[in-house]
């Protein structure tokens, strides 16, 4: 059924209905008669619930046949129709009917499909996932992730307000006014930076987005909020790293393998670009690392110990500049390797004297 067009299949025997919707075609919308051979339609009506089958259902009936409308109601019927009177005004009832009923399914069952997906999105994530009222921030529901990450179950926060002193989830108070703040102008807010406190006392950063939804005419808050705090800590040691790696007088650079084989330099310090006489990071950054070797036999003892030990100890090597230049040294690195199975090789040089 679409696009203004009815397709009709007939089943002048009611007991081959259930075989029609069983060989896969796709039904919008079945429509019996009551009095029909073998069975009548508040039977046929019955069959379809006991096979559960969710098609919309109407029913025609005779003028004074009000008490099977009411039974075809009961047992789940979308709608009845009265016969009799004017043909024209029937069939015109009937199709107005017809496209009534449809629509309202399809519309109830986009419904369900999301409520579906939004149970599971609720349910199976690992991210903090809780519905709170916007006017006080009590709890409504929380998800599993929430009870995981902040140790709370859900009997100690149903009911509660987040600001409640035996909960006191949020950190800085100012923080749950920037957001109510936020919602009350815009409806929404997103990557809302806030420490939260779990129920053993620790104090964890994440990062929550929120919109405002309404539940029983009452605005509320749907919110999601992940804990970011191995990120930011990550981020804290790369930037000590890094202030560490420009602060050195002896160069360190990092070169990514190939079968423990040096095969493109991908990072270097400041120290290491001055003495090997590139201007700047992106001029080194994808060379290959075998040409900075002066000799193949120390490129291959560099590369069995790698393979041997998963690191180089002091070697002593003779490694070349972008201007030709040869500088003799010691090497020390170690191998890494990343998530998606890239080795990496990072180490330090110092220039022999």
């Amino acid at each position: 059924m679409g696009e203004g067009k009815i397709v009709l299949d007939i089943c002048t025997d009611p007991t081959n209905v259930l075989d029609c919707i069983l060989s896969g075609k796709q039904y919008d919308i079945i429509i019996s008669d009551y009095l029909m051979p073998t069975l009548n339609g508040l039977d046929l009506l019955k069959i379809i619930n006991e096979n559960n089958i969710k098609i919309p259902f109407i029913i025609f009936t005779g003028q004074s046949r009000e008490e099977v409308a009411i039974q075809a109601l009961n047992l789940g019927a979308k709608h009845y129709i009265k016969k009799g009177g004017d043909s024209a005004s029937m069939f015109s009832e009937v199709f107005h009917t017809i496209y009534e009923v449809v629509n309202l399914s399809r519309i109830e069952e986009a419904l369900r499909i999301s409520e579906e997906r939004f149970r599971l999105a609720f349910h199976t994530s690992s991210d903090s996932i809780n519905i709170n009222s916007l006017k006080d921030g009590v709890y409504i529901d929380v998800n599993e992730g929430f009870t995981k990450i902040t140790g709370f179950s859900k009997a100690d926060v149903i009911g509660k307000s987040s600001l409640s002193p035996d909960l006191d989830i949020w950190c800085n108070p100012r923080d749950r006014i920037k957001l109510k703040d936020e919602l009350n102008t815009k409806g929404s807010c997103e990557r809302l930076l806030a420490k939260f406190r779990m129920k053993d006392g620790r104090k964890l950063w994440g990062e929550m987005s929120a919109t405002v939804i309404t539940l029983n005419n009452e605005p509320h808050i749907l919110s999601v909020t992940r804990i970011i705090e191995d990120v930011l800590r990550l981020q804290e040691i790369e930037l000590k790293y890094k202030s560490l790696q420009e602060s050195v007088d002896f160069c360190v650079f990092c070169m990514e393998l190939d079968n423990y084989s040096p095969k493109t330099m991908i990072d270097a310090n400041l120290a290491f670009l001055k003495l090997f006489q590139y201007t700047n990071l992106s001029e080194l950054n994808g060379i290959n690392a075998r040409e900075i070797f002066v000799n193949t036999e120390q490129l291959n003892i560099f590369r069995d110990r790698i393979q041997i030990n998963n690191e180089v100890k002091k070697m002593e090597i003779q490694l070349k500049s972008k201007g030709g230049n040869i500088i003799l040294g010691l090497v020390t690195c170690i191998i890494s390797e990343t998530k998606t199975g890239k080795k990496l090789c990072t180490g330090i040089f110092k220039q022999s004297k």
